[in-house]
């Protein structure tokens, strides 16, 4: 859809029939990589509802409920900058690219990361409050599960811009191709001694093994810095689990509405201060200006 609503951008370099089989031919990589996304992602669920019983498939739905729930999110939000990618491809210009790449990347881990942290901390009293102490005794690897989806942040901006581009979108599926087949051994190495672990250890060590590769696949694709991703989430840890340490001070974890407070102002203090600390004076005006546009524009 990409190349059909930019075909006259592209029309000098594709004439004629050349832009439907470049088209179609998209299409296909883009449809074989949702193929091996979705096989990744219900593997488990169709092992376990075979080995197990639909009960621990449940407790495996609900481990994974929230951490896949912000991941989504975090997809969507990606999913805006596909059609400004593919004008960028189209005028060549990747050093802005990279620079969206890594900028975007920053925003993200500024946003998630807080959350995800707090989260892994606070595994226990969520799944307390959420699903009952029946569970508890998953709270680690519900943690575990929430650094999975920290890990996503790496690739997410650079995966989804790779949509917009059948080079990278190959590199990205051969990826894919590497991380089920990696799934795939693990948890059936790991089933003669977990459960449900199994499965949750395999898709965190799955995706681990692969961030790099992708990572690294998109660097040469888009030219970016990759050291640049990782320094906003060594900001991120600073300031967040000081004042994560901290709120388990504070004896309110038998009152939802107390734990949910604290959490919120917790997480609302890191945002202010990776405001103020983690984003340079231009990124500051460039959020305020849309901020401002906003409610302007709701005026």
């Amino acid at each position: 859809a990409l190349l059909w609503q930019n075909s006259e951008i592209l029309a000098p370099k594709f004439k004629g029939g050349q832009v439907l089989v470049l088209f179609f031919r998209h299409a296909a990589t883009l449809m074989w990589g949702k193929i091996l996304s979705l096989v990744n992602a219900n593997f488990a669920p169709v092992m376990l509802s075979v080995t197990a019983s639909v009960s621990v498939v449940g407790v495996f739905d609900a481990i994974m409920r929230l951490p896949r729930f912000v991941k989504s999110i975090m997809g969507q939000i990606n999913s805006v900058l596909v059609p400004f990618t593919a004008k960028l491809y189209a005028t060549d210009d990747r050093k802005r690219i990279a620079n969206l790449i890594e900028k975007g990347t920053a925003f993200q881990t500024y946003c998630f990361a807080p959350v995800l942290l707090a989260a892994a901390w606070y595994s226990e009293e969520i799944i307390d409050y959420w699903v009952g102490d029946t569970i508890s005794m998953y709270a680690g690897w519900m943690a575990l599960m929430f650094a999975w989806a920290i890990l996503i942040i790496f690739i997410g901006i650079g995966s989804t811009m790779a949509v917009a581009h059948r080079d990278a979108l190959v590199r990205l599926n051969r990826a894919s191709v590497y991380q089920v087949t990696l799934n795939v051994i693990f948890s059936i190495f790991l089933m003669q001694f977990f459960e449900l672990e199994a499965f949750i250890i395999a898709m965190f060590s799955s995706t681990a093994f692969v961030v790099p590769y992708i990572l690294f696949s998109l660097k040469e694709e888009f030219d970016f810095r990759v050291v640049r991703l990782f320094v906003p989430l060594l900001t991120v840890i600073a300031y967040t689990v000081p004042l994560v340490l901290a709120s388990k001070l504070l004896p309110s974890y038998h009152n939802l509405f107390l734990f949910g407070i604290e959490l919120s102002c917790g997480i609302g203090s890191v945002w202010v201060l990776l405001f103020f600390y983690g984003l340079d004076s231009v990124d500051r005006n460039a959020i305020v200006g849309v901020l401002a546009g906003a409610v302007r524009r709701k005026a």
